[in-house]
């Protein structure tokens, strides 16, 4: 099984309130402190199946104009979505499922160009305007137990799990792939700490890994200071994690 990075944005930021404003108010938070990221999805090819998780923005998406007051800027433009997904070598037809981790339009901007994918997102998520016209869509309702500390997952194939992670938005999901090591495929990461999913997610985040709770040396009920922590974690990794399973 093999994950490949489909990039198409870089040299991009997040601010603080931007990520961690959810919950507590941006006005808690300094818009002066940006997290460096880039606007990437990703590729499972298991050597049977060709899985997406999410689909980059629409073609033709303009990049943002950025001042001082900008809480986000999604990078300048490598390529469109489909343009790094192709130089991968696969075609859109060789898609068999789409894995959204949410309905935002950098995540969800190219699903009706896999004829082929049938498209998993969270039953919570289906209603969203994005989704709307969409006649492959595969409600998940979570039924296959608690993954670790996760009290919801779904099995998508072997050692690929869909995780519930309400928080970014009201049906937020984050992919996790086993192989030679535990990978955590969301381009969305820093956001499973936010709002609710907080105090789930990170103490599960820690049972997976625990050999990384030495980086955080506040207290679980201080979620700020966790969750900035966190995030310079995340970001600064291109927001994907590769860590060794516990």
């Amino acid at each position: 099984m093999e994950i490949k990075a489909v990039k198409f944005r870089k040299d991009g930021f997040y601010t603080q309130p931007f990520i961690f404003g959810g919950e507590e108010g941006m006005d808690r938070f300094d818009k002066n402190v940006r997290y460096r990221g880039s606007l990437q999805n990703y590729l499972i090819d298991t050597g049977e199946e060709v899985i997406l998780v999410d689909t980059g923005v629409p073609a033709g998406t303009p990049e943002e104009v950025v001042d001082e007051n900008s809480l986000i800027f999604t990078g300048k433009d490598i390529c469109t979505y489909m343009e790094a997904f192709e130089a991968l070598g696969y075609k859109p037809e060789q898609v068999t499922k789409i894995l959204l981790t949410h309905k935002h339009n950098d995540h969800s901007g190219e699903l009706r160009s896999f004829p082929n994918a049938e498209i998993y997102v969270n039953a919570d998520e289906t209603g969203a305007e994005e989704l709307q016209g969409l006649d492959n869509i595969v409600p998940v309702t979570f039924t296959d137990g608690a993954y670790y500390n996760f009290p919801e997952s779904q099995k998508i194939a072997d050692g690929i799990y869909y995780i519930k992670a309400k928080g970014h938005t009201n049906g937020n999901s984050i992919v996790i792939v086993e192989n030679d090591c535990l990978s955590i495929c969301s381009t969305e990461i820093s956001h499973i700490w936010t709002r609710h999913c907080m105090r789930t997610s990170f103490r599960s985040y820690l049972t997976i890994f625990p050999q990384h709770a030495r980086h955080w040396t506040a207290s679980v009920n201080s979620s700020a200071s966790i969750r900035r922590s966190t995030a310079e974690h995340t970001l600064l990794r291109d927001t994907r994690i590769l860590r060794q399973s516990a």
